[in-house]
């Protein structure tokens, strides 16, 4: 089947990719623990700090954090709330995986693209670190290339469930997934194109009921939690609103950081 010879091909590009750059960032948590034990001992036996520790740590934590993401989906490490969906029939299951796979890879692959303007903006602005004067283009790739590896590895997951579901002859809802999340992405990119709108202190409810449906979905909680805070901003403030969301500096911002981990 031509959808499961996309499956594999993709497998093959991003596994090797992904087990490499994890290794990487798991490096990264040993290194963090020496850098902060030799600052404890600087400051105990010589009286100062090293200098750029603190910032030094941020940017191992970034490659720790977005180096195993990818690797962690191929592995289904990621936090899902399933308890709700798990008593659900299987085939009912296996459509709703479909959909939320779909969509949480569409999604991590617009914050990927958003990643690559922040990374273009940076090296062309010449911006820096404050204290060590690292320039944030490539730690901003590397926030990228996680991204890139997290999002192929569940449109890789959409593909295989959605070959089981043509298997079982329901392709028309695997057709009907592709089609939901894509028009749902596009409506962060654009819901000017669909006269999508709302006021922000209007239905304040749908937002609870939405987020809610999402998270007991089995949908990635920072898939979940990114996705719904896009489409929000976009639908009451515009598209650039939406993609603000997904347009952070990652590189001082610990609670994104804190995000990433519960993703």
């Amino acid at each position: 089947m031509q959808i499961q010879k996309l499956h594999d091909g993709l497998a093959k590009v991003i596994t090797p990719v992904s087990r490499i750059f994890n290794g990487v960032g798991a490096s990264m948590a040993l290194l963090m623990v020496l850098l902060v034990a030799a600052n404890v001992i600087s400051r105990g036996i010589f009286g100062y700090a090293l200098t750029g520790v603190v910032e030094l740590e941020e940017i191992m934590l970034i490659v720790l954090v977005f180096g195993a993401m990818g690797h962690a989906q191929l592995g289904n490490k990621h936090i899902g709330v399933d308890f709700f969906t798990s008593h659900l029939p299987d085939s009912i299951q296996l459509k709703l995986s479909c959909f939320t796979q779909l969509l949480s890879g569409w999604f991590f692959l617009m914050c990927t693209w958003q990643s690559l303007v922040i990374s273009h903006t940076y090296w062309v602005e010449n911006d820096t670190t404050l204290m060590l004067k690292i320039s944030k283009a490539p730690l901003t790739m590397i926030i990228a290339l996680g991204l890139l590896l997290l999002g192929l590895a569940l449109i890789k997951d959409g593909l295989k469930t959605s070959a089981e579901l043509m298997e079982k002859g329901q392709g028309l809802w695997a057709g009907a997934a592709w089609f939901i999340s894509f028009i749902l992405i596009l409506g962060v990119l654009a819901p000017e194109w669909f006269g999508w709108g709302l006021e922000y202190d209007a239905n304040e409810w749908l937002w609870g009921v939405a987020l809610l449906a999402l998270l007991f979905s089995g949908m990635l909680i920072g898939g979940a939690l990114g996705f719904l805070g896009a489409i929000g901003m976009a639908w009451c403030f515009g598209s650039d609103a939406g993609l603000g969301v997904v347009s952070k500096d990652v590189v001082h911002s610990l609670p994104v950081l804190r995000l990433a981990v519960c993703i």
